[in-house]
C-alpha cells in the first residue's frame, strides 16, 4: 500500500527536489522517466510508505529454465 511516497532522485536526473509516487498502471510507451509509479536503485525515500516489488527478482525467477 502507498502512503503518499516521495522520493529523492538527485543522484539519478539531478532534479533538486523530491517527487511523488504513486501506483496507477502506466501504458507501455510511457518513458523511463516518466514512470511514475517506479523507484529506481539508487535513489532515497523522503516520506511516506510503500510495499515495493523488486523487479531483478522478480525477473530472475521468470528466467529460470
Amino acid at each position: 500500500m502507498l502512503s503518499l511516497l516521495r522520493v529523492n532522485e538527485a543522484p539519478l536526473t539531478g532534479e533538486s527536489q523530491s517527487v511523488e509516487k504513486h501506483y496507477d498502471k502506466l501504458v507501455p510507451e510511457t518513458l523511463l522517466a516518466e514512470q511514475k509509479n517506479t523507484v529506481f536503485l539508487g535513489a532515497n525515500i523522503v516520506s511516506g510508505s510503500s510495499l515495493l516489488l523488486s523487479m531483478k527478482h522478480l525477473f530472475q525467477n521468470v528466467n529460470r529454465p
